[in-house]
């Protein structure tokens, strides 16, 4: 990972919510300033939205809008990135600067207790309890499935679904 330009972190421990990109840079950036970071993902892997569209889902702008500025995209990925691609250059990052062992993926997260400013209590759903020095949330913006209730919604014959819920695009044909 290389030498850290600035000891700030010295130590103190740090809690990353989140395992999105956000997340994932954020882990990167703490552990290369002296901090003892834990990242925690409640779902089963790291990797955002990227990790739960639908199969064959692709970017939408060129794979260099995705890259992460340490770390280039590869030859081997194609310009326009499918989820896949993406998924795993993101595990190639994740490798190539040995984050692993401070990612907790099936974590979720259900109270965070300030300790009267010294600290943070952290407490994931299977009860278990941790403290630490700092805590960062990276959990983004869509996160949490929102469906507007519009007026005759009730009635139409139309599927209604939010766009997580599409795991395959023939879902949405016809």
């Amino acid at each position: 990972m290389g030498e850290s330009t600035n000891s700030s972190g010295s130590g103190q421990t740090v809690c990353v919510i989140g395992g999105g990109v956000s997340g994932i840079v954020t882990l990167r950036t703490l552990l290369a300033e002296g901090f003892d970071v834990t990242l925690l993902e409640a779902r089963s892997r790291v990797g955002g939205v990227w990790s739960t569209g639908y199969v064959g889902q692709g970017a939408q702008s060129p794979s260099w809008f995705y890259e992460f500025s340490e770390f280039p995209v590869e030859d081997r990925y194609p310009l326009f990135m499918k989820k896949e691609d993406l998924c795993n250059y993101i595990d190639d990052y994740i490798s190539h600067f040995k984050l692993g062992p401070h990612i907790h993926c099936n974590v979720l997260v259900k109270d965070l207790e300030d300790l009267d400013g010294r600290a943070w209590r952290v407490t994931t759903e299977d009860g278990l309890q941790r403290v630490f020095d700092k805590v960062v949330i990276c959990t983004g913006l869509f996160r949490k499935k929102h469906i507007p209730n519009f007026p005759g919604m009730d009635q139409t014959k139309v599927k209604v679904f939010h766009s997580s819920d599409c795991k395959y695009y023939h879902i949405i044909i016809n």
